[in-house]
């Protein structure tokens, strides 16, 4: 069953507004119409929206501030937002996605192009839901959201970036048996030592293979990168057996030579002020190894 169950559309012309309702609701959503920015939060949340239709110009206000509240809101935060628009530049996209959206449609558009949206904003709403495996962390779509929710709320936070690799920090678990191995061990060594040293409002994400992106609170960064540090370290290390596999497989490798590598890298809200979760994700990119 789709995620996307209702959408909701906030747009200030009443021919548009119905035509769209009736094009959406043929594809098997419900469909609630909104004509104003005022109130529209509180319209979302009554109708319980999974989805937001929303015009940038609106009579009464900005899309945008409308997408920001909705970021901001703990209940609503996590929904796509897919902006419409008669204005189609690319600074003008571009900025539609600093201020919350997830896709834009350039008026007038066909329905296999809102058909087409719709679709990447489903996908969009199953990897933010989605569980990784064989982790149990979540994915990088839902840090996303997260990131976005505490910048838009100010709220100040760390984020790091963890590696667990080659020598040369390239190897990745799928060409490392033993990295590959371990990858179970080393996802339940960072939850269990969140939860164990305390470190609350933290949210772990897998982003594939052996690497991972935590967020945490600023006042814990240094403990936090110490503990988990320890903790990885002594997973990829470890003498015992690994904990998948056959005999000859756990024979045919060791912690001696794996050639493990762990790197983290962190960025924080205390350095400079972040307008969306892609600028901390290219600063933490940059960033020199701890």
């Amino acid at each position: 069953m789709p995620l996307i169950q209702r959408v909701m559309i906030v747009d200030d012309d009443p021919h548009i507004g119905q035509m769209l309702q009736g094009k959406i609701a043929a594809q098997g959503y419900d469909v609630h119409h909104h004509d104003r920015a005022k109130g529209t939060l509180e319209a979302a949340l009554g109708f319980k929206a999974q989805l937001l239709l929303l015009d940038v110009m609106l009579g009464d206000g900005i899309g945008y501030e409308v997408a920001r509240s909705i970021r901001k809101n703990p209940a609503l935060y996590q929904i796509p937002i897919l902006f419409q628009s008669v204005v189609g530049e690319e600074r003008d996209i571009a900025h539609a996605f600093v201020e919350g959206g997830d896709g834009y449609l350039t008026k007038p558009y066909t329905v296999q192009e809102l058909q087409s949206s719709l679709e990447r904003m489903e996908q969009l709403a199953q990897d933010t839901e989605q569980v990784r495996e064989p982790t149990g962390h979540r994915s990088l779509a839902y840090m996303r959201r997260v990131i976005d929710h505490c910048l838009f709320r100010n709220e100040h936070f760390a984020l790091f970036y963890i590696s667990v690799g080659g020598k040369e920090g390239t190897k990745s678990a799928e060409k490392n048996p033993y990295l590959e191995s371990r990858l179970p061990s080393i996802a339940k060594a960072i939850r269990n030592t969140i939860a164990n040293a305390g470190f609350y409002e933290t949210v772990t994400a897998h982003m594939g293979s052996t690497h991972f992106m935590v967020k945490t609170r600023i006042d814990d960064r240094e403990r936090f990168y110490r503990l988990v540090h320890e903790a990885i370290d002594k997973v990829v290390r470890t003498k015992d057996d690994v904990e998948s596999g056959s005999k000859e497989r756990r024979a045919s490798v060791s912690p001696r030579d794996s050639g493990v590598r762990v790197t983290f890298k962190m960025a924080h809200t205390g350095q400079r002020n972040y307008t969306h979760a892609h600028e901390l994700f290219d600063k933490i990119s940059r960033h020199p190894d701890m």
